[in-house]
């Protein structure tokens, strides 16, 4: 049973009568906004990347002895990342510059983000800030963040009145 007479743009030029599947009405649906929301709204927004911070890919880690957030920003000098944990929060913001060697060029494609990035993000636990360190190897900075020693997992003796007796 076909539950809506529903034909899509091809079966529509094609003049076929039959009705559509649910599938059919999904992917007419995802091709109008593909056409007329998402696209437009991209091409709005392009041009004004520049002026608005990107935020860097990151992964987060944690174990019991600390959180480890490792993030993708290569191309970048280590003296030109401010690494920043205020309470909480991990804040890591900077600068990728651009080294235009394309002189006579015209881009075809281009998905490199350049300028300014910044990335916040909340640190699951209590972390010790006097104790972080951070190292840049390959395009990706590795933060770790020690917990504090309020956080860190302890070992409780589980007792019960039988064993007290020996």
């Amino acid at each position: 049973m076909k539950p809506l007479p529903w034909m899509n743009k091809r079966q529509a030029e094609e003049g076929t009568h039959e009705v559509a599947s649910w599938s059919d009405l999904r992917q007419e649906m995802e091709r109008m906004y593909e056409t007329y929301l998402r696209e437009p709204v991209e091409r709005i927004g392009r041009g004004f990347e520049s002026l608005a911070p990107w935020g860097p890919a990151l992964d987060i880690a944690e174990s019991d002895q600390a959180v480890t957030v490792r993030v993708e920003i290569p191309g970048v000098e280590p003296s030109e990342i401010d690494l920043q944990v205020t309470g909480n929060q991990l804040t890591i913001a900077g600068e990728k510059k651009e080294h235009s060697q394309h002189a006579g060029e015209d881009f075809f494609h281009s998905e490199r983000r350049f300028g300014k990035f910044r990335r916040s993000v909340q640190l699951p636990v209590g972390i010790d800030a006097e104790q972080v360190t951070a190292e840049y190897d390959h395009g990706v900075l590795t933060v770790r963040l020690p917990k504090s020693q309020g956080v860190k997992p302890k070992r409780v003796e589980v007792r019960s009145p039988a064993s007290n007796a020996m």
